[in-house]
């Protein structure tokens, strides 16, 4: 693939090793019921992935739950990231679609806390995707990098990635997100208080978004929002209970939007 797109698409793929054995491994099961050949040793190391030290020739291997999450990770990562590049290089007129998918894929991974891999796609994103289709989309995907660290428990590099970006030079839901990940809580109350209620965060983002998933707990944010809405917040069993509501559930997801006039981090 590599010499047909004359592009590189593994470099930097630190995942490329275990891919390499996920295959290799398949290869086992399909033709010496995963019994271990010395071709499969071979290209683990030739790949630079580490073998437990008691896999040797003529060892059967199986499919433990750790490796299956692990193998699933893996295709699932590799297959977005080339996907990506791929897609932009093909098609670099539909790079704001390639942004929202991106956005859509790691707000869906981080509400499933499938944390481990929202970092990997949003790594790549903000790492590795050199131009976006605006700097809104870009900034999105900056700040659900951060949250992703953070709820994965990783607060300085939650704190080292907000602080990269000058917020106060962007608008107020992006300011917001800033104070909220900063846990400023007297900064978001004032930021809430100015997006008001016909602005770009509405009552079910703030409800919903697992961004404000902290906030939601302060007393300052209980004010804020009924200072916003003119109505208490509601009970966090009540919440819950709408959350299958499908229209709800289409505001909770801004990420998903291809819509930069709408989506908010």
């Amino acid at each position: 693939m590599e010499n047909a797109f004359s592009m590189p698409l593994t470099k930097g793929l630190t995942s490329w090793p275990t891919f390499i054995e996920l295959t290799e491994r398949r290869n086992l099961f399909v033709h010496t019921d995963g019994i271990v050949s010395s071709q499969y040793i071979d290209m683990c190391n030739k790949y630079g992935y580490a073998l437990d030290k008691d896999v040797r020739e003529g060892k059967r291997l199986g499919v433990p739950q750790d490796y299956f999450q692990e193998a699933h990770r893996c295709a699932y990562e590799i297959g977005i990231k080339l996907g990506h590049v791929l897609w932009r290089k093909l098609f670099p007129d539909e790079r704001k679609e390639a942004d929202g998918h991106l956005l859509d894929i790691a707000y869906d991974l981080i509400e499933a806390q499938s944390l481990d891999l929202a970092i990997r796609l949003l790594d790549f994103a903000c790492d590795g995707i050199k131009t976006f289709a605006s700097e809104e989309l870009q900034l999105m995907l900056i700040v659900n990098r951060a949250q992703a660290y953070r709820w994965m428990g990783n607060k300085t590099r939650c704190r080292e990635i907000m602080q990269a970006v000058d917020w106060t030079a962007k608008s107020d839901q992006f300011r917001l997100a800033d104070a909220v990940l900063a846990q400023d809580w007297e900064r978001a109350a004032g930021l809430m208080l100015r997006v008001g209620n016909e602005g770009p965060v509405s009552r079910n983002d703030y409800r919903y978004w697992p961004l404000f998933r902290e906030w939601r707990k302060q007393d300052k944010f209980i004010d804020a929002y009924e200072r916003v809405f003119s109505e208490p917040f509601p009970k966090e069993s009540e919440v819950s209970k709408k959350q299958g509501d499908s229209d709800v559930a289409n505001d909770a997801n801004p990420t998903g939007s291809t819509d930069t006039d709408e989506a908010v981090p």
